[in-house]
């Protein structure tokens, strides 16, 4: 969920940030569950780094080209 992604984030960064939760947008999807299984099967793909290992790198890159504070 995205609750689950803002909380893997805050722990990366060491941030407290909230999320702003409001009123859904007309067009808004109210549920999604994302499956990669076909990509897998035609695209012969798997997945190399998990979520939280590229979120990790990903952060510790732009700390390191832009600081701490990005």
């Amino acid at each position: 969920t995205l609750n689950q992604l803002l909380g893997l984030l805050r722990r990366i960064t060491g941030s407290d940030i909230k999320a702003d939760y409001t009123e859904p947008r007309p067009g808004d999807v109210r549920h999604s569950w994302a499956d990669i299984s076909l990509s897998e099967q035609v695209l012969n793909y798997t997945i190399q780094v998990p979520l939280e290992e590229g979120l990790q790198k990903t952060v510790d890159y732009f700390r390191k080209e832009f600081g701490d504070e990005t």
